[in-house]
């Protein structure tokens, strides 16, 4: 796996990118977005922060959504006094946006453009905050500084910016005596429900074999290929992206968003039936998302867990300089 990113791809790499996503689109918003309630226990943490974040007590904000994909982050977050404007390169993923925009009633506060990193339409020129999620890790070195660039000329200085990405650090802490022992408990012990609910859903036929399969081939070819999982994406490390970061933003605080809790409920979330999708969210997901909480503060457990090749999400709170 990549640890650098290279400073800029090549045409066949962004190609083999864009066509991923318009291929892969709907079953990675399967995947990745997953059913709105286990993804909003699992998430509703961080999410929640967010809405802070960015919320006035004076007037409705408009926040940019920076590769909205299926656009289901800024739909958690929108509102009468937080509207949503979302862009990303991949039709399929706009498209997508769009439909569940209607469907979820949020037409009103939520709009989508097809535009790349650095070309956004008009509407995006008054807003007063620039949503991330899980996006800048699909660019090269020289896409993020172009955005950057085009953000500090484009948007007014104090401008809230909210980032969520995949990262880790390169070496771990070498003294065993340093090991969180109360953070690996913690770990064991949800992996153990993990493994029992896995073997329930597999005796009773409970979840879709078919969208698993299929990403579980994703899986595969990127293994083959040494990507993450699509073609272009490597995860941050911590340390060099928070001083990217600090040349163009004020970086106000920045923490571990989730750690194991994506792919402990992979599962759960792919069960067919809706109402036992709801039971097994109410009587395990919270507990799992709980436990992943508290190990997402447990520093020296992440300073042991989190070494590359091996990533989780980590938040920066930003604002323009």
């Amino acid at each position: 796996m990549r640890i650098e990113r290279v400073y800029a791809a090549s045409q066949e790499i962004n190609d083999a990118e864009h066509k991923w996503w318009n291929t892969n689109a709907q079953l990675v918003s399967k995947v990745w977005e997953m059913n709105s309630i286990v993804s909003w226990s699992i998430r509703k943490r961080y999410l929640r922060k967010a809405r802070r974040f960015f919320w006035s007590k004076t007037k409705p904000a408009t926040i940019l959504e920076l590769g909205c994909g299926s656009g289901w982050v800024g739909q958690f977050l929108a509102s009468p006094v937080l509207r949503i404007i979302g862009t990303d390169y991949s039709e399929s993923q706009i498209a997508l946006s769009v439909s569940n925009a209607h469907r979820k009633g949020l037409n009103s506060y939520c709009r989508y453009f097809v535009a790349n990193s650095s070309e956004w339409p008009k509407e995006t020129r008054d807003v007063a905050g620039v949503l991330i999620h899980s996006f800048l890790h699909h660019l090269d070195k020289n896409e993020i500084d172009e955005l950057f660039s085009k953000m500090q000329s484009t948007f007014a200085k104090g401008t809230k910016v909210w980032i969520y990405e995949p990262a880790f650090y390169t070496s771990r802490i070498a003294n065993e005596e340093n090991q969180d022992k109360v953070g690996v408990v913690l770990e064991k012990f949800a992996s153990a429900i993990v493994n029992i609910l896995s073997r329930v859903y597999r005796k009773y036929n409970l979840i879709d074999m078919n969208a698993k399969k299929s990403f579980e081939e994703l899986v595969v070819v990127a293994s083959k290929n040494e990507w993450y999982l699509s073609p272009k994406e490597v995860p941050f490390i911590v340390e060099d992206f928070t001083a990217k970061l600090n040349e163009t933003f004020e970086v106000n605080t920045d923490y571990w968003g989730t750690i194991n809790i994506v792919g402990w409920v992979h599962e759960t979330n792919l069960i067919k039936s809706g109402l036992l999708l709801g039971i097994f969210n109410f009587a395990f997901v919270h507990l799992l998302a709980y436990v992943d909480a508290k190990l997402s503060k447990r520093s020296r457990y992440n300073r042991r867990k989190l070494v590359a090749p091996n990533y989780a999400f980590h938040i920066w709170e930003c604002e323009l300089r």
